[in-house]
């Protein structure tokens, strides 16, 4: 059974450079997902791969573990694929975290280096067997048939991991000028705003928010963008069936 947390994006109180620090806007998603792993302390896998080639210094790692281990009491272990772990190190780390946590970033960098080193497919497996996985930004994307980037100001696909229909566009408060230009017409995929999450369990959906102005939009560019909000409903209507026979 499917458990995925897609969050459309917001700070987690990550350190800059200059040694200050990025505002908390998550916190209450993030909560949400912890008590939805059921476990005290549970161990959180933090995927960063969307970053590695822009934070030398590991800045988001920083953010996540003060987040999660200072606040929300669990313990992060990092997978950086840049280190070129074994496949059955990796597979022992999916295999006994409680839950993952990936990260946003480059979607097109991400997505080009898991399909090179394989880490997509046991990705894919982990999730199929229903460990909980939460994903901001790219890490929300990628679940999806296609990701969409964008590419010298043009949307461009790149491929997903396949297990949802279509397409999500993350950051959707501040992306609807974008889709309306770029998207082709009679297109359909979803939207998720800063401080949103669609939360897919098995066959059912919620949204969880951390800004109760925050939503997750069923859009389609018909040419004019429209949308509408999801409420709770059945994930049929967003998950391929056939995926799970890939």
């Amino acid at each position: 059974m499917l458990h995925l947390l897609l969050i459309g994006g917001g700070e987690i109180g990550a350190p800059k450079e200059d040694g200050s620090f990025r505002p908390l806007e998550t916190l209450e998603i993030d909560q949400h997902f912890i008590n939805t792993i059921g476990k005290k302390s549970p161990s959180i896998l933090f995927i960063p791969t969307a970053t590695e080639i822009l934070d030398p210094k590991h800045l988001y790692e920083q953010g996540i573990k003060s987040l999660y281990e200072d606040k929300l009491g669990c313990k992060v272990e990092t997978l950086y694929l840049s280190d070129n772990p074994s496949i059955d190190n990796i597979k022992e780390k999916l295999l006994k975290t409680d839950g993952l946590y990936i990260g946003g970033g480059d979607t097109a960098f991400m997505m080009k280096c898991w399909q090179k080193t394989g880490f997509d497919k046991l990705l894919r497996l982990t999730a199929l067997q229903g460990k909980p996985i939460a994903g901001l930004s790219a890490g929300a994307m990628c679940w999806f048939d296609k990701v969409v980037i964008k590419e010298n100001g043009m949307s461009e696909f790149v491929t997903g991991m396949g297990l949802l229909d279509n397409f999500c566009i993350p950051h959707w408060n501040k992306k609807k000028m974008f889709a309306q230009e770029t998207i082709a017409k009679n297109t359909q995929f979803i939207g998720i705003d800063e401080c949103a999450a669609l939360e897919i369990k098995g066959n059912k959906t919620s949204i969880v928010r951390s800004k109760a102005t925050a939503d997750v939009y069923q859009c389609r560019c018909c040419p004019n963008l429209q949308e509408e909000r999801l409420r709770q409903f059945n994930s049929n209507k967003l998950i391929d069936k056939r995926s799970f026979g890939r």
